[in-house]
């Protein structure tokens, strides 16, 4: 097995109830559209079919279980998706394309209550703390 294609996982963590990976990726045995609900979610439980899940769904590894997630991840809030250099947040309330962000970069989510409810705010800044906007 050729473990240099492997994402490097975090240690001590372990799939939650977030339940993005039955909605994020694109799912080619279902034909399943990257950001749709997968018909065999189960609201509250995660995978209907998890031991007989297809290939593309064993190796999709959201940001919270490889290096870049840290707080709210877990409590299923937001799951970040890298798609090359490119990272798309997805937020409770919307799916976000934060644009280019290096391995170095910082990401900040903020809850802000609204008249609406909660919305989330994204941002990203350099190393040297240098703020950049979304996109």
């Amino acid at each position: 097995m050729n473990t240099e294609l492997l994402p490097h996982l975090v240690p001590g963590r372990a799939c939650g109830t977030c339940m993005m990976c039955c909605k994020v990726p694109y799912i080619k045995e279902f034909e399943k559209p990257a950001g749709v609900w997968c018909k065999h979610a189960v609201a509250g439980k995660g995978c209907g079919i998890y031991e007989s899940r297809p290939s593309s769904c064993r190796a999709f590894y959201c940001m919270w279980m490889q290096d870049g997630a840290r707080e709210g991840a877990d409590q299923g809030r937001f799951v970040f998706v890298r798609i090359g250099p490119r990272m798309i947040a997805v937020l409770p309330d919307r799916d976000l394309d934060i644009g280019r962000v290096d391995p170095e970069d910082n990401i900040m989510v903020a809850r802000k209550p609204g008249p609406a409810g909660v919305t989330y705010e994204v941002e990203v800044r350099s190393p040297d703390g240098a703020k950049r906007n979304p996109g």
